[in-house]
């Protein structure tokens, strides 16, 4: 996915645009890479190791919308 995403951001701004955009999709890919295994963690600790599944809820709705 990554490559694909890369590539849709490439086509889809324009030059002068475009090293911003790619700097914002790095950013915050770097801090969801950061995030997730904290997030994780901290699911398992307090809630169990079955929780991590409910991340998707709220990911799904989201994506409804």
């Amino acid at each position: 996915m990554i490559p694909g995403s890369l590539s849709i951001i490439n086509t889809s701004f324009e030059e002068k645009v475009r090293g911003s955009a790619i700097g914002l999709w790095s950013g915050f890919a770097g801090g969801v890479a950061a995030l997730g295994p904290f997030l994780g963690g901290w699911l398992v600790q307090t809630l169990g190791w079955s929780s991590i599944f409910f991340i998707n809820v709220p990911l799904g709705i989201l994506a409804l919308f």
